[in-house]
C-alpha cells in the first residue's frame, strides 16, 4: 500500500488537464523503489585486505583492482545520493499538489531538470571511458580511465561553490550541464529552465504562485484561470522532464552494472 504522500488526491487530479503528468510521478516513485542497486551489487569493503594479495603477486593488477573497487564503491554512493534525492523531490511534488503549494512544485520541478541533466553528463563520460577501456589490455591505460570515471563521479558527488571542507571540488555550472548535455536530449530545455527559475526568485512569477487572487484594486493579479494556466504549463514541462528522467535513471543503473566486468585479475 502506498505512503500518503505517494499518491495524489483525485479532487487534485480532476482540477488540472495535465491528468498524465501525475501518473508519470506516482509511476516515477514505483518503480525507483524497485531498481535500488544496492540489491545487486554490494559496497566493496576492507580493500587493502582484499587487494593485499593480487598486489603482493602483481603490482599493475593489484593496482588496477584498488581502482575498480573505489570506482564501484564511488559509483554506488553517488547512485543511492540520485535516488534518493529525485525520491524526496518526486515526494515533495505530491505534498505541494496536494497542499495547492505551487511554489514548491515549481522549485521541484526545476531541480528535476538540473538532476536529469546532471545524469545526462554523469552517462555520456560512463560510456566513453567504458567503452574506451573495453578496447584495452595495457595495465597503465586501463587504471588511467578507471582514475579518470572516478574523478568524474566525484566531481559530481563532491562538487560546491561554497563549502571549503578537505576533499571537495569546485562544482561544474548547472547551466554547463543543461546547455552541453541536455539541450541536445530535450528541445527547449533550457526555455523550460528559465521559465521555472522565475518562480525561483522573490518577483512576479513566484508571487503569482501564491497569490490568492484578491491583493487589490489598480495591482495586476492574474485571475483564477491565468493561475491555473500558469500551474498547468509546470506540469506540462515537469511531464517532458520526467519522461527523459524515466530512462535515464535506468541507463545509469545499467552502466553501473557494467562497471566489474572490466576486472582483468
Amino acid at each position: 500500500m502506498e505512503a500518503p504522500e505517494e499518491k495524489i488526491r483525485e479532487d487534485i487530479k480532476q482540477k488540472y488537464k495535465t491528468r498524465e503528468t501525475f501518473e508519470l510521478i506516482e509511476k516515477f516513485l514505483e518503480k525507483q523503489s524497485q531498481l535500488s542497486l544496492i540489491k545487486t551489487i554490494s559496497f566493496e569493503k576492507e580493500l587493502k585486505e582484499k587487494t593485499a594479495e593480487i598486489l603482493a603477486k602483481e603490482r599493475e593488477l593489484g593496482i588496477i583492482a584498488v581502482s575498480l573497487c573505489g570506482l564501484k564503491n564511488q559509483y554506488l554512493f553517488l547512485n543511492r545520493i540520485i535516488e534518493t534525492k529525485l525520491t524526496y523531490l518526486m515526494r515533495s511534488m505530491i505534498f505541494g499538489l496536494n497542499d495547492n503549494n505551487h511554489l514548491l512544485l515549481a522549485l521541484c520541478s526545476r531541480s528535476l531538470i538540473e538532476h536529469t541533466a546532471s545524469l545526462s553528463y554523469l552517462i555520456k563520460w560512463t560510456n566513453r571511458v567504458l567503452e574506451r577501456t573495453k578496447g584495452t589490455t595495457e595495465c597503465k591505460s586501463i587504471n588511467k580511465n578507471l582514475e579518470e570515471l572516478y574523478t568524474i563521479y566525484r566531481k559530481i558527488f563532491y562538487g560546491t561553490r561554497f563549502f571549503k571542507n578537505e576533499g571537495l571540488v569546485e562544482a561544474t555550472s548547472v547551466l554547463t550541464l543543461v546547455d552541453k548535455y541536455l539541450s541536445p536530449e530535450i528541445k527547449d530545455v533550457r526555455e523550460y529552465y528559465n521559465y521555472l527559475s522565475d518562480f525561483v526568485h522573490p518577483n512576479f512569477g513566484s508571487n503569482v504562485l501564491v497569490s490568492s487572487g484578491g491583493l487589490g484594486e489598480g495591482i495586476i493579479d492574474p485571475s483564477i484561470e491565468e493561475k491555473k494556466e500558469i500551474i498547468e504549463n509546470i506540469l506540462q514541462i515537469t511531464g517532458i522532464i520526467i519522461k527523459h528522467l524515466d530512462y535515464k535513471v535506468w541507463d545509469f543503473a545499467s552502466l553501473g552494472i557494467m562497471i566489474p566486468e572490466f576486472q582483468c585479475i
